[in-house]
């Protein structure tokens, strides 16, 4: 069985974070499987913050750095 708390989620396109944007459902649908509750999943998937953009083809910095 996944843990989502160790799973980190990298965006490597960089373009609209469609990927994130399945990456947060996908993690839902895990933390859902493992019995937390509804509520509280969104605050786990972006307090952890597992999702991670990546860089952008040709670009020197990161496209978002976490705060």
């Amino acid at each position: 069985m996944l843990n989502p708390e160790t799973i980190t989620v990298i965006d490597p396109a960089c373009g609209s974070g469609h990927i994130l944007v399945e990456a947060y459902d996908v993690l839902k649908a895990i933390y859902l499987e493992r019995g937390y509750q509804l509520r509280s999943i969104p605050r786990l998937i972006l307090e952890k913050k597992p999702l991670r953009p990546g860089y952008c083809a040709g670009s020197q910095a990161p496209a978002w750095e976490p705060g």
